[in-house]
Parts: C-alpha cells; structure tokens; sequence
C-alpha cells in the first residue's frame, strides 16, 4: 500500500531546514535559503517593494520567494514511492523544488549535497526569533506556529 503523502507543518519543515543548515542540497554551490518567516516580514515592512501572494501568483510574488524559500522535496518522488522518512527529505529552494517536479536525481543528472551546518548559517532564524520577540508578534497568525518551532529546534 502506498503510503500517504504527508502535509509538513511548519514544526516538520523547522526540523528538516535546521537539520540541512538552509542549505539548497540539490545546489552545487550550496545556495543558502531564508526562514520563510523572514521573508514575511520583509514583505509586511515593505509590501510594494518586495510583494507577496498567498497563491503564488508570479505576477504578484516577488522573485526572491522563489529563489531564497526554503521548501521540502522527496528525494525519491513520492508519485515513484518514495515515504515520507526524514532520510528522504531534503530541503530545496522553492524554484528547484519546481524544476524537479516528479524527476528522479538521476533523470536529472543532480546530486544530493551533503547537509549544511546551521551554526554556519541559519537562515536568519535567530534574527526571526529576536524581530518577534522585540515586536511581539507571537501572535500574529503566520508567524506563531514558525515562531513555536523555531523556539523549540533552533535555539541552542
């Protein structure tokens, strides 16, 4: 029976990203990526010049989410049976996540780069906790269940 294709929660998606160090692991150069949450408030602080669409409307969605958002792909796509086990995942950029689709690393002649060491970079996590902290903004509905995990994954 083929397993369930999992919806990750942003605590899910906190483990993985701290795990990988925000580090595009699809990319050669390693590519650093932002909290998802830091993009947000940049474009609540600047909404004209670094837009945001909550469908991702590339007309209204500044490139830079496409390009610096981290997001988690199935190594072995899950349309080709691939689970849902953390060995699995990766974190990607959202683009790369696009460009893969349902490919294998083969097909595509990629490789899986090594894990990211979030004491090098952190995706401006601890930046993200601080700016929610000074602003109290623990309530803000996008923010909380980010902000919940970072504090529970991300402060050493």
């Amino acid at each position: 029976m083929k397993e369930k294709r999992k919806e990750f929660t942003e605590e899910d998606k906190t483990e993985l990203l701290w795990r990988d160090g925000f580090i595009d692991r699809y990319s050669t150069t390693r590519e650093k990526l932002i909290h998802p949450a830091v993009l947000r408030i940049l474009s609540e602080c600047m909404p004209v010049e670094f837009p945001w669409d909550s469908h991702w409307n590339m007309e209204k969605t500044h490139i830079a989410y496409y390009q610096l958002s981290p997001s988690v792909d199935h190594v072995i796509p899950h349309a080709r049976g691939g689970t849902n086990e953390k060995d699995n995942l990766v974190c990607t950029s959202y683009l790369r996540n696009l460009a893969k689709s349902g490919y294998t690393l083969e097909e595509l002649g990629w490789e899986k780069q090594p894990e990211g060491d979030h004491n090098e970079w952190d995706g401006m996590t601890k930046w993200f906790i601080e700016y929610v902290k000074e602003n109290k903004m623990e309530k803000h509905p996008y923010l909380k269940p980010w902000y919940g995990a970072a504090l529970k994954y991300c402060l050493d």
